[in-house]
């Protein structure tokens, strides 16, 4: 005898079983996609002292708080963080090439352009050295 409560209650099963498999799936395949790379490093500026240095005194600093930013080869924004109280900063992205870019708030301060090479499954360690135009 066909017991339809019965044959619904076990196709409902079937389907969230179904749907429970396909979400784990779904969340590997997301896992593996995402991003295990990107460029992390140090960035200081210097001189931070004024006048010529002392003897054994460090005129470099962290550059703390300050934006950098990781460009595509077309100049867009790929990602973007600010450098903590230590000078330290880490962007994730895919591999590629790429160009980092320090946004200093002081009009004085000069920092170069540097171009990363970022590998797959990889953080490239890259640190700067920001002028500070103090003289």
């Amino acid at each position: 005898m066909f017991d339809y409560a019965k044959d619904c209650r076990r196709n409902w099963c079937f389907a969230i079983a179904a749907l429970g498999c396909l979400l784990s799936m779904g969340a590997n395949a997301y896992a593996a996609s995402t991003p295990v790379s990107g460029v992390k490093g140090r960035i200081t500026l210097s001189p931070a002292c004024g006048g010529p240095p002392r003897e054994g005194e460090d005129c470099q600093a962290p550059y703390a708080q300050v934006e950098i930013r990781l460009l595509n080869e077309a100049g867009s924004i790929i990602g973007q963080t600010r450098t903590t109280s230590l000078g330290l900063y880490q962007i994730t992205a895919a591999a590629g090439r790429y160009q980092l870019q320090v946004m200093p708030a002081e009009k004085i301060t000069r920092c170069p352009l540097i171009n990363v090479l970022i590998s797959a499954n990889s953080f490239t360690s890259m640190s700067l050295d920001c002028d500070s135009g103090m003289r």
